[in-house]
């Protein structure tokens, strides 16, 4: 299905922004050949978008002018090898330390998410359900799709939509079994975590189920 005249054109701006760097509205109105009301029109929903941003250039006559550049989130538009590069390192890692040799290095990566995700929120004083919250929040961040439901029985569903890590999770599932018990030590111990669905097995979403623990009397 052909693009839209305009996305076409403001994909065609961020790549003059990524090939030239910072250009001018009137610059990148020559390039694709339309007025610099219109690029400024395009301009404007990337920068809406977060994609791109602008600081002003000012010249020794007339009125300064805006120089556009793009914003780290366009990073996106571009070809990313990140998920390749993490799963060679960890059949590297398991060619010459064996199994055990990947599985400490991730329940090393485990233990600093851990204690990362406790210098960003400080869960002391929080009841479960504002814990599974704070946690949805974060997983958010990290490109999760994360949701949380709370169920008939009482138990809460945390559900990852997404998994931005599924690569690097197929070469081990040492990774999955480690983000299970992230979850059990971040919501300890008012929660008991079980998973319920896992993409790694072939189903659409992960999805773990949070029981709430009763408080010793």
């Amino acid at each position: 299905m052909p693009q839209r005249p305009e996305t076409n054109a403001r994909d065609r701006i961020v790549f003059l922004l990524k090939t030239r760097g910072p250009q001018t509205a009137t610059q990148l109105s020559k390039e694709l050949g339309i007025t610099s009301i219109a690029v400024r029109q395009h301009l404007q929903i990337l920068q809406e978008q977060g994609l791109v941003s602008h600081t002003v250039q000012k010249g020794k006559v007339g009125r300064p002018a805006h120089l556009w550049d793009l914003a780290p989130a366009s990073a996106r538009y571009f070809p990313d090898r990140h998920a390749d590069l993490v799963s060679v390192l960890i059949e590297a890692i398991e060619d010459i330390y064996g199994r055990d040799g990947v599985k400490r290095v991730i329940e090393r990566w485990a233990e600093k998410e851990c204690a990362r995700l406790r210098e960003q929120t400080n869960f002391n004083g929080m009841d479960l359900a504002q814990k599974v919250c704070s946690l949805v929040e974060s997983r958010q961040r990290q490109g999760y799709m994360a949701e949380a439901v709370e169920r008939p029985d009482g138990t809460l569903a945390l559900i990852e939509n997404h998994c931005p890590v599924d690569v690097a999770a197929h070469c081990s599932e040492d990774l999955c079994d480690c983000e299970l018990e992230l979850f059990t030590k971040i919501l300890a111990p008012h929660g008991r975590v079980e998973r319920d669905e896992h993409i790694g097995r072939g189903d659409r979403r992960c999805v773990y189920i949070i029981t709430p623990v009763p408080r010793e009397s």
